[in-house]
């Protein structure tokens, strides 16, 4: 590990690839095992309020490093780290869709410019990052960044069309949050929940939380200028209550999940996916049943891929390894 790296970011990291397994298995719920019961499209609600909002800040936490590389070496650094997975996982994925007669593959080149299912957070993360890097390399601040997709959202709000490219609203709807980290960076934005005691940032988390529950109930969710508020909220607490478990030895399988958030996020739906399948085949409607085994499979599936991959040396599956340089012959 990077003697910078803030280790208990991992942590939220890891609560948030928590939330994104629950609420796709949430989404994923057959008729008759829970979909469209009161509770579950609540927690749907709750958990979409904020658990993107999360990545996309702590992704624009960094990001200002970055501004310093050469720009083609950015890129191509991010082509191998964020749109190999994303490449590779969304064929996969669609392969496994067409078996069960879910799509056909006649149209998956499509993936190139029309991200498949969850896999758009990877392409928008992809040309967000992008964007940030050209707009540092004109010589423009970060907040140039800030108002440029500020702009972008009241345009979407007050009904300005952005073309017929679907990305560019979702870049819209999602710009906001990476640039509230990438304005903060991580020497502020960490410090402040560094400060306090574990205890207070408890219960600041739980209060967020609760509040988020009680906007969520009231379908403040819904309003899309509320939105980011409850978003960045979210995000805050999710922070508070990573640093505090941390700091009281309380994060430790958090931090797995975190550092290998990546991982379960491309291959989760696949595992829990197929576990709903074998659950439905055997007439079981039980929503506990379905959430918690969909919860088991999408978490430990891609742990287990991930290690028998290491096991047998494959190391291309979720990142194209960089070229390395041949060593100078002596002189």
């Amino acid at each position: 590990m990077s003697k910078n790296r803030i280790e208990w970011l991992d942590g939220a990291k890891g609560i948030a690839i928590f939330l994104v397994v629950l609420g796709h298995v949430l989404r994923g719920l057959p008729q008759g095992a829970g979909k469209g019961d009161g509770w579950a499209v609540s927690l749907d609600a709750w958990i979409y309020t904020f658990h993107m909002p999360v990545f996309f800040l702590l992704s624009g936490l960094f990001i200002e490093a970055s501004a310093g590389r050469p720009f083609g070496s950015f890129v191509i650094g991010k082509l191998r780290t964020i749109m190999w997975p994303y490449l590779v996982w969304s064929v996969l994925q669609e392969i496994v869709r067409a078996a069960t007669g879910a799509v056909s593959l006649t149209e998956i080149w499509r993936i190139a410019y029309h991200p498949v299912m969850q896999f758009w957070f990877l392409y928008v993360l992809f040309l967000l990052g992008v964007i940030y890097v050209a707009v540092r390399k004109t010589g423009l601040p970060s907040a140039a960044f800030g108002v440029l997709v500020i702009v972008l959202y009241a345009m979407l709000q007050f009904g300005v069309s952005l073309g017929s490219w679907g990305v560019i609203y979702m870049l819209a709807l999602n710009g906001i949050y990476f640039a509230a980290g990438a304005l903060d960076g991580p020497e502020r934005l960490p410090a402040r929940f560094e400060r306090p005691h574990p205890v207070p940032l408890l219960v600041f988390s739980v209060v967020i939380f609760g509040l988020l529950v009680c906007a969520v109930a009231a379908g403040l969710q819904s309003d899309s200028w509320i939105r980011p508020v409850l978003g960045l909220l979210g995000s805050a607490a999710t922070l508070a209550l990573a640093n505090a478990l941390f700091r009281l030895g309380l994060c430790g399988f958090l931090l797995g999940w975190g550092r290998l958030s990546l991982e379960i996020f491309v291959a989760h739906t696949i595992f829990s996916a197929g576990v709903r399948e074998i659950l439905m085949r055997l007439h079981v409607g039980s929503p506990a049943i379905h959430v918690a085994a969909g919860l088991v499979a999408g978490m430990a599936g891609p742990l287990i891929l991930v290690a028998v991959l290491k096991r047998l040396g494959i190391g291309f599956a979720f990142s194209l390894p960089a070229r390395r340089r041949a060593p100078a012959n002596p002189a």
